[in-house]
This record gives C-alpha cells, structure tokens and sequence, in this order.
C-alpha cells in the first residue's frame, strides 16, 4: 500500500500519543516487520509473548521454567508435544519466531535492516 500511494499521511507525529513515544528505545513503533512506517502507521500494538505454566506441576517435579530461548529448545526436546505455539503466517507464531532470532543472533541490529537474499541464510542460521 505504502509504495502504491495509498496511505494516509504521515499523520504519527500529530497524534498527541506520540510525545510520550521514544522511536530511538522502542523501534516497533517506527518499523513495522523491518519496514520503515514513515509515519503513515501507528503500529502501538508491541506484542509480547507470555508463557503459561502450571507453578504446581513445577514445583512438584522440581523443574523451573524456561529463561531464554536455548533452555527453551532443551524444555521442549525434554517435554516432547507439551510446548505448543501457533504456526507462521499466524501473527503470534510469527512473532514468537522473530522474537527467538533476536534474542539467538549474535548482531540483532541487522534485523532492522533490508533483507537480502545473500545474506538471509546467514542471519537467520542461528534460529534454525
């Protein structure tokens, strides 16, 4: 839509939420999945992911969540089809994924720069 010409704007900086935003701490609010809103979209939403565990199940086998995303992977292999998520393109699998990269590639400042196909395979190793 952006380069057909078909969004409003930009309009972001008028709305009298945006004083209280800082693009420099918060990029999800001028990038949209890496590409450059140019105030033609308020993207607030910031989604965040939150794990659910039963604190009785834990306790009892003596085992304590997860922290980042390697004690993840070593949870799930050890608990085979008890972790689930939803499936990209859904919104939230989606998102679980990029949040995995960021945290798992050593440079996630190249994550909020053009994709090329000479270098996907190489950022993107360490999350497959």
């Amino acid at each position: 839509m952006k380069q057909n010409g078909l969004l409003f704007g930009p309009f972001v900086r008028d709305l009298p939420s945006f004083k209280g935003v800082d693009p420099q701490e918060n990029p999800s609010t001028v990038l949209d999945f890496g590409e450059p809103v140019d105030g033609l979209e308020a993207p607030w939403g910031m989604a965040q992911l939150v794990f659910i565990y039963d604190t009785d199940t834990f306790s009892r086998k003596e085992t304590v969540p997860p922290a980042n995303a390697s004690e993840l992977l070593e949870f799930v292999r050890k608990h085979k089809g008890r972790v689930t998520s939803p499936l990209p393109p859904d919104f939230v699998g989606t998102t679980f994924l990029k949040q995995l990269l960021s945290e798992l590639t050593p440079k996630p400042v190249v994550l909020l720069k053009p994709v090329s196909e000479a270098d996907f395979d190489a950022v993107t190793s360490p999350l497959w």
